[in-house]
Parts: structure tokens; sequence; C-alpha cells
């Protein structure tokens, strides 16, 4: 009983600590109401745990920071720092759009977030006072979960999809690993992946898509220093690949280093 107890509480804990990787994409359309300067409005969308903690802000549009106060959740919700690190921001809205924003599962200090329950909240503001507020759910983990909810009053056309990076794929930074960069990222056609090292072995470059399936591999023997290779955006069958998120893995020796990159 005493080892039953041990093992459960120790499963708990590594559920407790897990921390996934992943890709976040949230699209919500604001929705005009009668108010002072409506339809000009300021606004914010930023990302909290289940119970509603502030982890890191994605949009922040107004300009003059005297009428920021009125987007009350979102004062309240970082301390009234108004905390906008790698957010968009921008001036004040003259119309209602759609809104698109990302999340890579860090908080604005940069570290992996735990696995479990988080929300994604919009507010928006046409007056000099609290105006609208929206919020869903989703569950960072290891599983993909994609989410249309339901219209609501102010709140249209709403998705949320969160894509876990495969556990086969260890991506060491987004743009560059050591000795390895990928450039330009976000690419159109083609990407060049700079290795800065001699290699007296063959390298072997592994491309994977989002879900981790092996979209094309392409191997080169001895390179010199500073060798510039690319890749045309194609599948192994020649067909270009789908817009979306890739990992380009290098195999260098006994070393494997891995970059994340986006093809628009």
């Amino acid at each position: 009983m005493k080892y039953l107890f041990t093992l459960i509480i120790v499963s708990l804990s590594l559920m407790l600590s897990a921390q996934t990787m992943g890709t976040l994409s949230f699209s919500v359309k604001t929705v005009a109401y009668s108010a002072s300067y409506s339809p000009r409005h300021i606004l914010a969308i930023w990302i909290a745990d289940g119970n509603g903690q502030w982890v890191k802000t994605r949009k922040r549009m107004y300009q003059n920071t005297v009428y920021r106060q009125y987007l009350t959740n979102f004062k309240n919700a970082t301390s009234n720092t108004y905390n906008a690190t790698d957010a968009t921001t921008g001036a004040t809205l003259q119309s209602h759009a759609s809104h698109t924003v990302t999340w890579d599962g860090k908080d604005a200090s940069g570290n992996l977030v735990a696995d479990g329950t988080y929300r994604v909240y919009v507010e928006f503001t046409s007056a000099n006072a609290t105006g609208k507020l929206y919020y869903c759910e989703f569950t960072k983990g290891p599983n993909a979960q994609n989410l249309t909810p339901s219209n609501v009053t102010n709140f249209n056309d709403i998705s949320l999809s969160w894509t876990p990076i495969p556990s086969s794929v260890s991506v060491v930074n987004k743009n560059v690993s050591e000795n390895i960069s990928c450039y330009p990222n976000p690419f159109n056609e083609s990407i060049n992946i700079a290795i800065a090292q001699n290699e007296s072995n063959t390298v072997k470059i592994d491309i994977y898509d989002i879900c981790g399936k092996l979209a094309k591999t392409m191997s080169v023997s001895a390179i010199p220093e500073n060798t510039l290779l690319t890749w045309d955006g194609s599948y192994e069958n020649g067909k270009e690949a789908n817009p979306g998120i890739y990992y380009i893995t290098v195999h260098t020796g006994n070393q494997k280093r891995t970059v994340k990159v986006v093809k628009q």
C-alpha cells in the first residue's frame, strides 16, 4: 500500500510538471457596440492560467496611454504594468476586424509553462469606461486541440488550435541552433540552411512538419566551413509544402540540432 501511494504521488508530480512545447493559434472578430467613440476602440489579448492569472500578452492596441486604464481587466491582470513583452502592439483601432495571435507556451520571461488549463482573454472598449470581455479555455498538453466556440455578443468567428511539438523533435531555438542558422524565417519559397563549422562526415538534414511527419530528407558529403544549403520548400515527392510550421534537423557527426521555421 505504501509503495502504491508513493507511485501515485510520483505519477501526479510528473503530470503536474509536464511542459509540452507547442503552438497556440487563436482568432476572433470583435463587433462594435453603442459607445462614445465607437467604432474606434482599444484592445488587449492575453494568455492566463486556469485561475485567470496573467501569463503573457499577445496583442495590445492603444495610442494614448491615458485611456488604457479602461482596459480594466487587462490592467488588473498585469498589475497595472500593461506588460507587452514580445506582443504585437499598435495604435488605437479605427474599426473592428479579425485578430489572430499565436503563443509558444512560454511566459513573459521566456520560460515554458506547465501543462494544464489556460485561457485566452480578449478585451476592448470604445468608451472611457470598462468595455467588453471574452475568454475561452483550452488544455495545453501533448494532445492537439481544435476549438470553434459559438459566437457571443461582440465576439464572432472564434477559433483556437493548440498544436504540440512532437516528442521526437527537440527544438533548440526558433531561428538559430549552435553553428546552424536558417533564414529568411518566416520564408515563402525557399529557406537557406547555413552551417558554420567544417564537417568531415556526411551531413543529413531531416525536415518534419508540425505533426512530426518526415517531409523531406537531404544529405551532402563532407562540407567546408560556412556552407550554405537550401530547402526549396517541397516535400519528398516534389510537391510544394503547405504553409505552416516545420522543423529542420541537421545531423552532423554525433550531433543533432533542430531549428523551427515557418513557411508562409
